[in-house]
């Protein structure tokens, strides 16, 4: 499914809403009786009958990454919550969307995992999430369309997936939601995008072991997270990359951020059998253990 085209509207933030109203709806709603409890008025006033916007679109998206069923058609169909995410959703808090936004994260990955091991291509959106996250933290790219990303999208086999500001802005939604961005200001008053996965990271680590050696903490990770570098991912960017087990920068951004932060403790070691490097400027680090600091969030 193409999420930054044809589903451009739908967020992350209103999947959050459709799913915990749903949470509370076990025989499901309609499309209308959805509009009716969860738009505004004004909104859906102006809303074509054709295309009914935000939730329509995030509706579709939430099937696709099997958040949601729809049963039936036209006017009666009926979208209900998967049971395999119900309890979760229903665990989840109106005030702190973080555990939603992971989840989402998870699935998203695993959706596209699933594309590829069908001979499918991936969501247009994790592939481009894919390549994001490779890209040198270090460098903020800028925020609007006009700061040469059209170029980078296109050298980097991309074009056809981010193309134009309409895209790009719903690209970035989807980026900021799943904590995989930051925008930081710069001197001329205008803000740039840092690629950091840090909120990504940090929204797994209650199920992370509290001590592993660093090669098996890092598989573990991308086992939950496969947006994070899974190599079958990687290797579907259509632009030649280094596909390899190590930890790329963004991740290594992360690592740095949440030691500094006492989420973590990185053990330094000589040993290369389980060792992984952290590259982060000029002063790689070769990491042999990863403890949890439970409690210090």
């Amino acid at each position: 499914m193409d999420y930054l085209t044809t589903h451009n509207l739908a967020s992350v933030p209103a999947l959050f809403v459709i799913c915990r109203y749903l949470a509370t709806r076990r025989r499901g709603e309609t499309m209308e009786a959805l509009k009716d409890a969860l738009a505004p008025a004004a909104v859906t006033a102006r809303e074509d009958n054709a295309a009914p916007g935000v939730l329509k679109a995030s509706l579709e998206v939430g099937v696709d990454l099997g958040l949601l069923e729809a049963d039936g058609r036209g006017d009666r169909r009926v979208w209900t919550l998967r049971e395999t995410v119900a309890s979760q959703i229903r665990a989840s808090s109106s005030i702190d969307s973080s555990p939603f936004r992971s989840l989402v994260l998870r699935r998203l990955g695993a959706t596209a995992l699933a594309a590829v091991e069908a001979g499918k291509r991936p969501p247009d959106v994790a592939l481009a999430l894919i390549w994001l996250l490779r890209q040198d933290p270090l460098a903020p790219m800028g925020r609007t369309w006009d700061d040469g990303l059209e170029t980078a999208f296109k050298q980097a086999g991309l074009g056809s997936t981010i193309k134009g500001a309409e895209r790009w802005l719903a690209f970035l939604r989807w980026a900021r939601s799943l904590g995989l961005i930051t925008f930081i200001p710069s001197g001329t008053r205008k803000e740039h995008v840092l690629v950091d996965p840090s909120e990504a990271v940090a929204n797994v680590l209650h199920e992370m072991p509290d001590t592993a050696a660093a090669r098996q903490w890092f598989a573990r990770l991308i086992s939950m997270v496969p947006l994070l570098g899974d190599p079958r991912l990687v290797a579907e960017l259509p632009m030649s990359q280094d596909v390899d087990d190590g930890v790329s920068d963004s991740a290594a951004l992360a690592m740095h951020k949440l030691e500094r932060s006492g989420r973590l403790r990185l053990i330094a070691s000589d040993d290369a059998a389980d060792a992984v490097v952290l590259s982060l400027g000029k002063n790689p680090r070769r990491i042999g253990q990863i403890q949890v600091l439970r409690g210090s969030a």
